[in-house]
């Protein structure tokens, strides 16, 4: 916002200042108020690296079109391999069944879902209407 003082106003007053608001803001690190030393704020840790990794290339943060610096990371996966898979809320490890290490995703039996037995003719006219719907 610009503040304008009438010409007229300004030769009957020179001393006359206008005081034009200003706002000031600060940024600073924060620690732990508890600890003496400042080691804990100045580390900025993330709890989750990979995921600001996976923004900046969401971004296109990666092009080096605004001389960015290349990093260099190492990413060690600790884990046990999943060999078993019961489906369903509350299921016992009785009801697992044993995964192939050929067979198809563990994400496609999680995410499937059973199969309605419904009468032929309204398996066709769902599918018919959903061909419908598609065009």
């Amino acid at each position: 916002m610009k503040y304008v003082i009438p010409a007229t106003v300004a030769q009957a007053q020179p001393s006359l200042r206008v005081r034009i608001p200003t706002q000031t803001g600060y940024a600073r690190l924060e620690t732990s108020p508890l600890a003496p030393a400042l080691d804990t704020g100045l580390r900025a840790e993330l709890a989750d690296p990979l995921w600001l990794l996976a923004r900046q290339w969401q971004f296109n943060e990666f092009e080096a079109e605004d001389a960015g610096t290349p990093i260099r990371t190492q990413l060690v996966v600790d884990g046990l391999d999943v060999t078993h898979f019961a489906h369903g809320i509350g299921a016992s490890p009785a009801q697992a069944t044993a995964l192939a290490a050929d067979g198809p995703p563990l994400e496609a039996r999680v995410e499937a879902e059973p199969v309605l037995a419904r009468h032929p003719r309204a398996n066709a006219e769902a599918a018919q209407h959903l061909l419908r719907l598609a065009r």
